[in-house]
């Protein structure tokens, strides 16, 4: 199994953050990435380099491609926070790499959430076009 902490600084997410008090839009949206972050966390924890490797079919992204799809996709939910626009560009990134951005990613977009008193001023954008988030 590959470590999924060699550095054993704990990763967000092997909990569920505590429930907050006060419903708004921004907890809720906040409760949905952390919900998203644990079961991430713990699917994608030892993954072996056989698991990582194993592809159902010739025609679908292999596990690890799979991981840096969600990657990709974490990166586009803390840019839309930060209203930041995403690029196409592609870094090469080991699993635990991937896995660790990924789940700092989560963190840091839900933190912001958790805080916002109006999620409508988050966009997601791409080059010029913006989606409301």
């Amino acid at each position: 199994m590959i470590s999924a902490q060699s550095d054993k600084t704990e990763l967000p997410y092997h909990e569920l953050p505590e429930n907050t008090e006060k419903f708004t839009a921004g907890t809720v949206a906040a409760k949905q990435v952390d919900a998203l972050g644990f079961r991430y966390y713990h699917t994608t924890d030892n993954l072996t380099e056989k698991d990582l490797a194993y592809r159902p079919s010739d025609s679908v992204r292999s596990s690890k491609e799979t991981i840096q799809h969600i990657y990709d996709l974490s990166l586009i939910v803390l840019n839309s926070k930060l209203n930041k626009a995403n690029s196409r560009e592609k870094i090469e990134m080991s699993y635990l790499e991937l896995r660790t951005k990924t789940l700092l990613n989560l963190k840091q977009a839900s933190d912001i959430l958790r805080t916002s008193d109006d999620i409508s001023k988050y966009k997601i954008i791409f080059g010029t076009n913006e989606i409301p988030y």
